[in-house]
């Protein structure tokens, strides 16, 4: 019997062997296909999901390809031609996504207690992040935001429920070694505000941003160079510390002995 897997990558099983799906496009195909099985999904959804708005003219083709793959991995039976497009004949009991859809659905009005294993039950079919596979494609976003929402909720009902069986202890255990509230937190936290395009002193100018490390440097360093700008000569002995000093004019010491002392180079010209 085949088994899919969407709650992370995408993969399908048969009799606990892993089923090669072919490339990317082709796995898109079959993930249209997982997130409405027994349902017809348009050929346009298809192309639309695979090339955006201008695909290419051998969609049509690459995607009657891409099926027939996916026939020869999965039985023919299993993936029918339609008018509007295709449609997988698959129980949902058979697709992890409606499996823990369907656990979620049971435990709400059960027991603390079984309510709770109910829905760890469910939250062990994550593997990882949905969709794993299209992460960044277009098609996939409204589906992966939907399902991170509907695995938050899950987590959320199992701690109140944990906390209503009075499983305190073991719920402290999940927090520090299962990363809950970090999850919880990472998908209710706002989104972080881009930087602003532009001049770097733009940041300066909202007064409602922190201004990052980088920045806070970049205006030290020009204070810094104004300060010294303005720095009078007198004082500029204070400022580096490391230059020569200089001879006083009124030490005492007479100027034409020094000349003689020191005379001038015989190329030098003495005016």
């Amino acid at each position: 019997m085949l088994d899919f897997r969407i709650l992370g990558s995408v993969e399908a099983w048969r009799d606990g062997e892993q089923l090669q799906l072919g490339g990317r496009k082709q796995r898109a195909v079959l993930t249209l296909l997982l997130l409405d099985p027994g349902h017809v999904v348009s050929t346009d959804r298809l192309v639309d999901a695979l090339w955006g708005e201008r695909p290419p003219r051998t969609a049509a083709t690459s995607l009657q390809n891409f099926v027939s793959q996916l026939r020869k991995a999965l039985g023919a039976s299993l993936l029918a031609t339609k008018a509007a497009g295709y449609q997988l004949d698959v129980s949902p009991d058979h697709v992890d996504l409606w499996c823990f859809r369907k656990l979620v659905d049971e435990a709400r009005g059960q027991p603390a207690e079984q309510r709770a294993a109910t829905l760890e039950r469910a939250l062990a079919l994550w593997r990882g992040p949905p969709l794993a596979d299209f992460g960044f494609d277009s098609f996939a976003q409204n589906q992966i935001r939907e399902l991170e929402a509907l695995h938050v909720a899950a987590v959320e009902e199992r701690a109140e429920a944990q906390l209503e069986a009075g499983r305190h202890v073991e719920l402290v255990g999940e927090l520090e070694h299962d990363g809950l509230a970090r999850e919880v937190g990472r998908l209710h936290a706002p989104a972080p505000r881009p930087a602003p395009a532009g001049r770097a002193d733009r940041d300066e100018l909202d007064p409602g941003r922190r201004p990052d490390g980088k920045a806070e440097h970049r205006r030290d360093r020009r204070k810094k160079s104004r300060d010294d700008a303005h720095v009078k000569p007198r004082d500029r002995k204070d400022v580096d510390r490391t230059a020569r000093p200089e001879r006083p004019l009124d030490d005492g010491i007479d100027a034409r002995a020094v000349a003689e002392e020191h005379p001038p180079c015989e190329g030098c010209d003495r005016r």
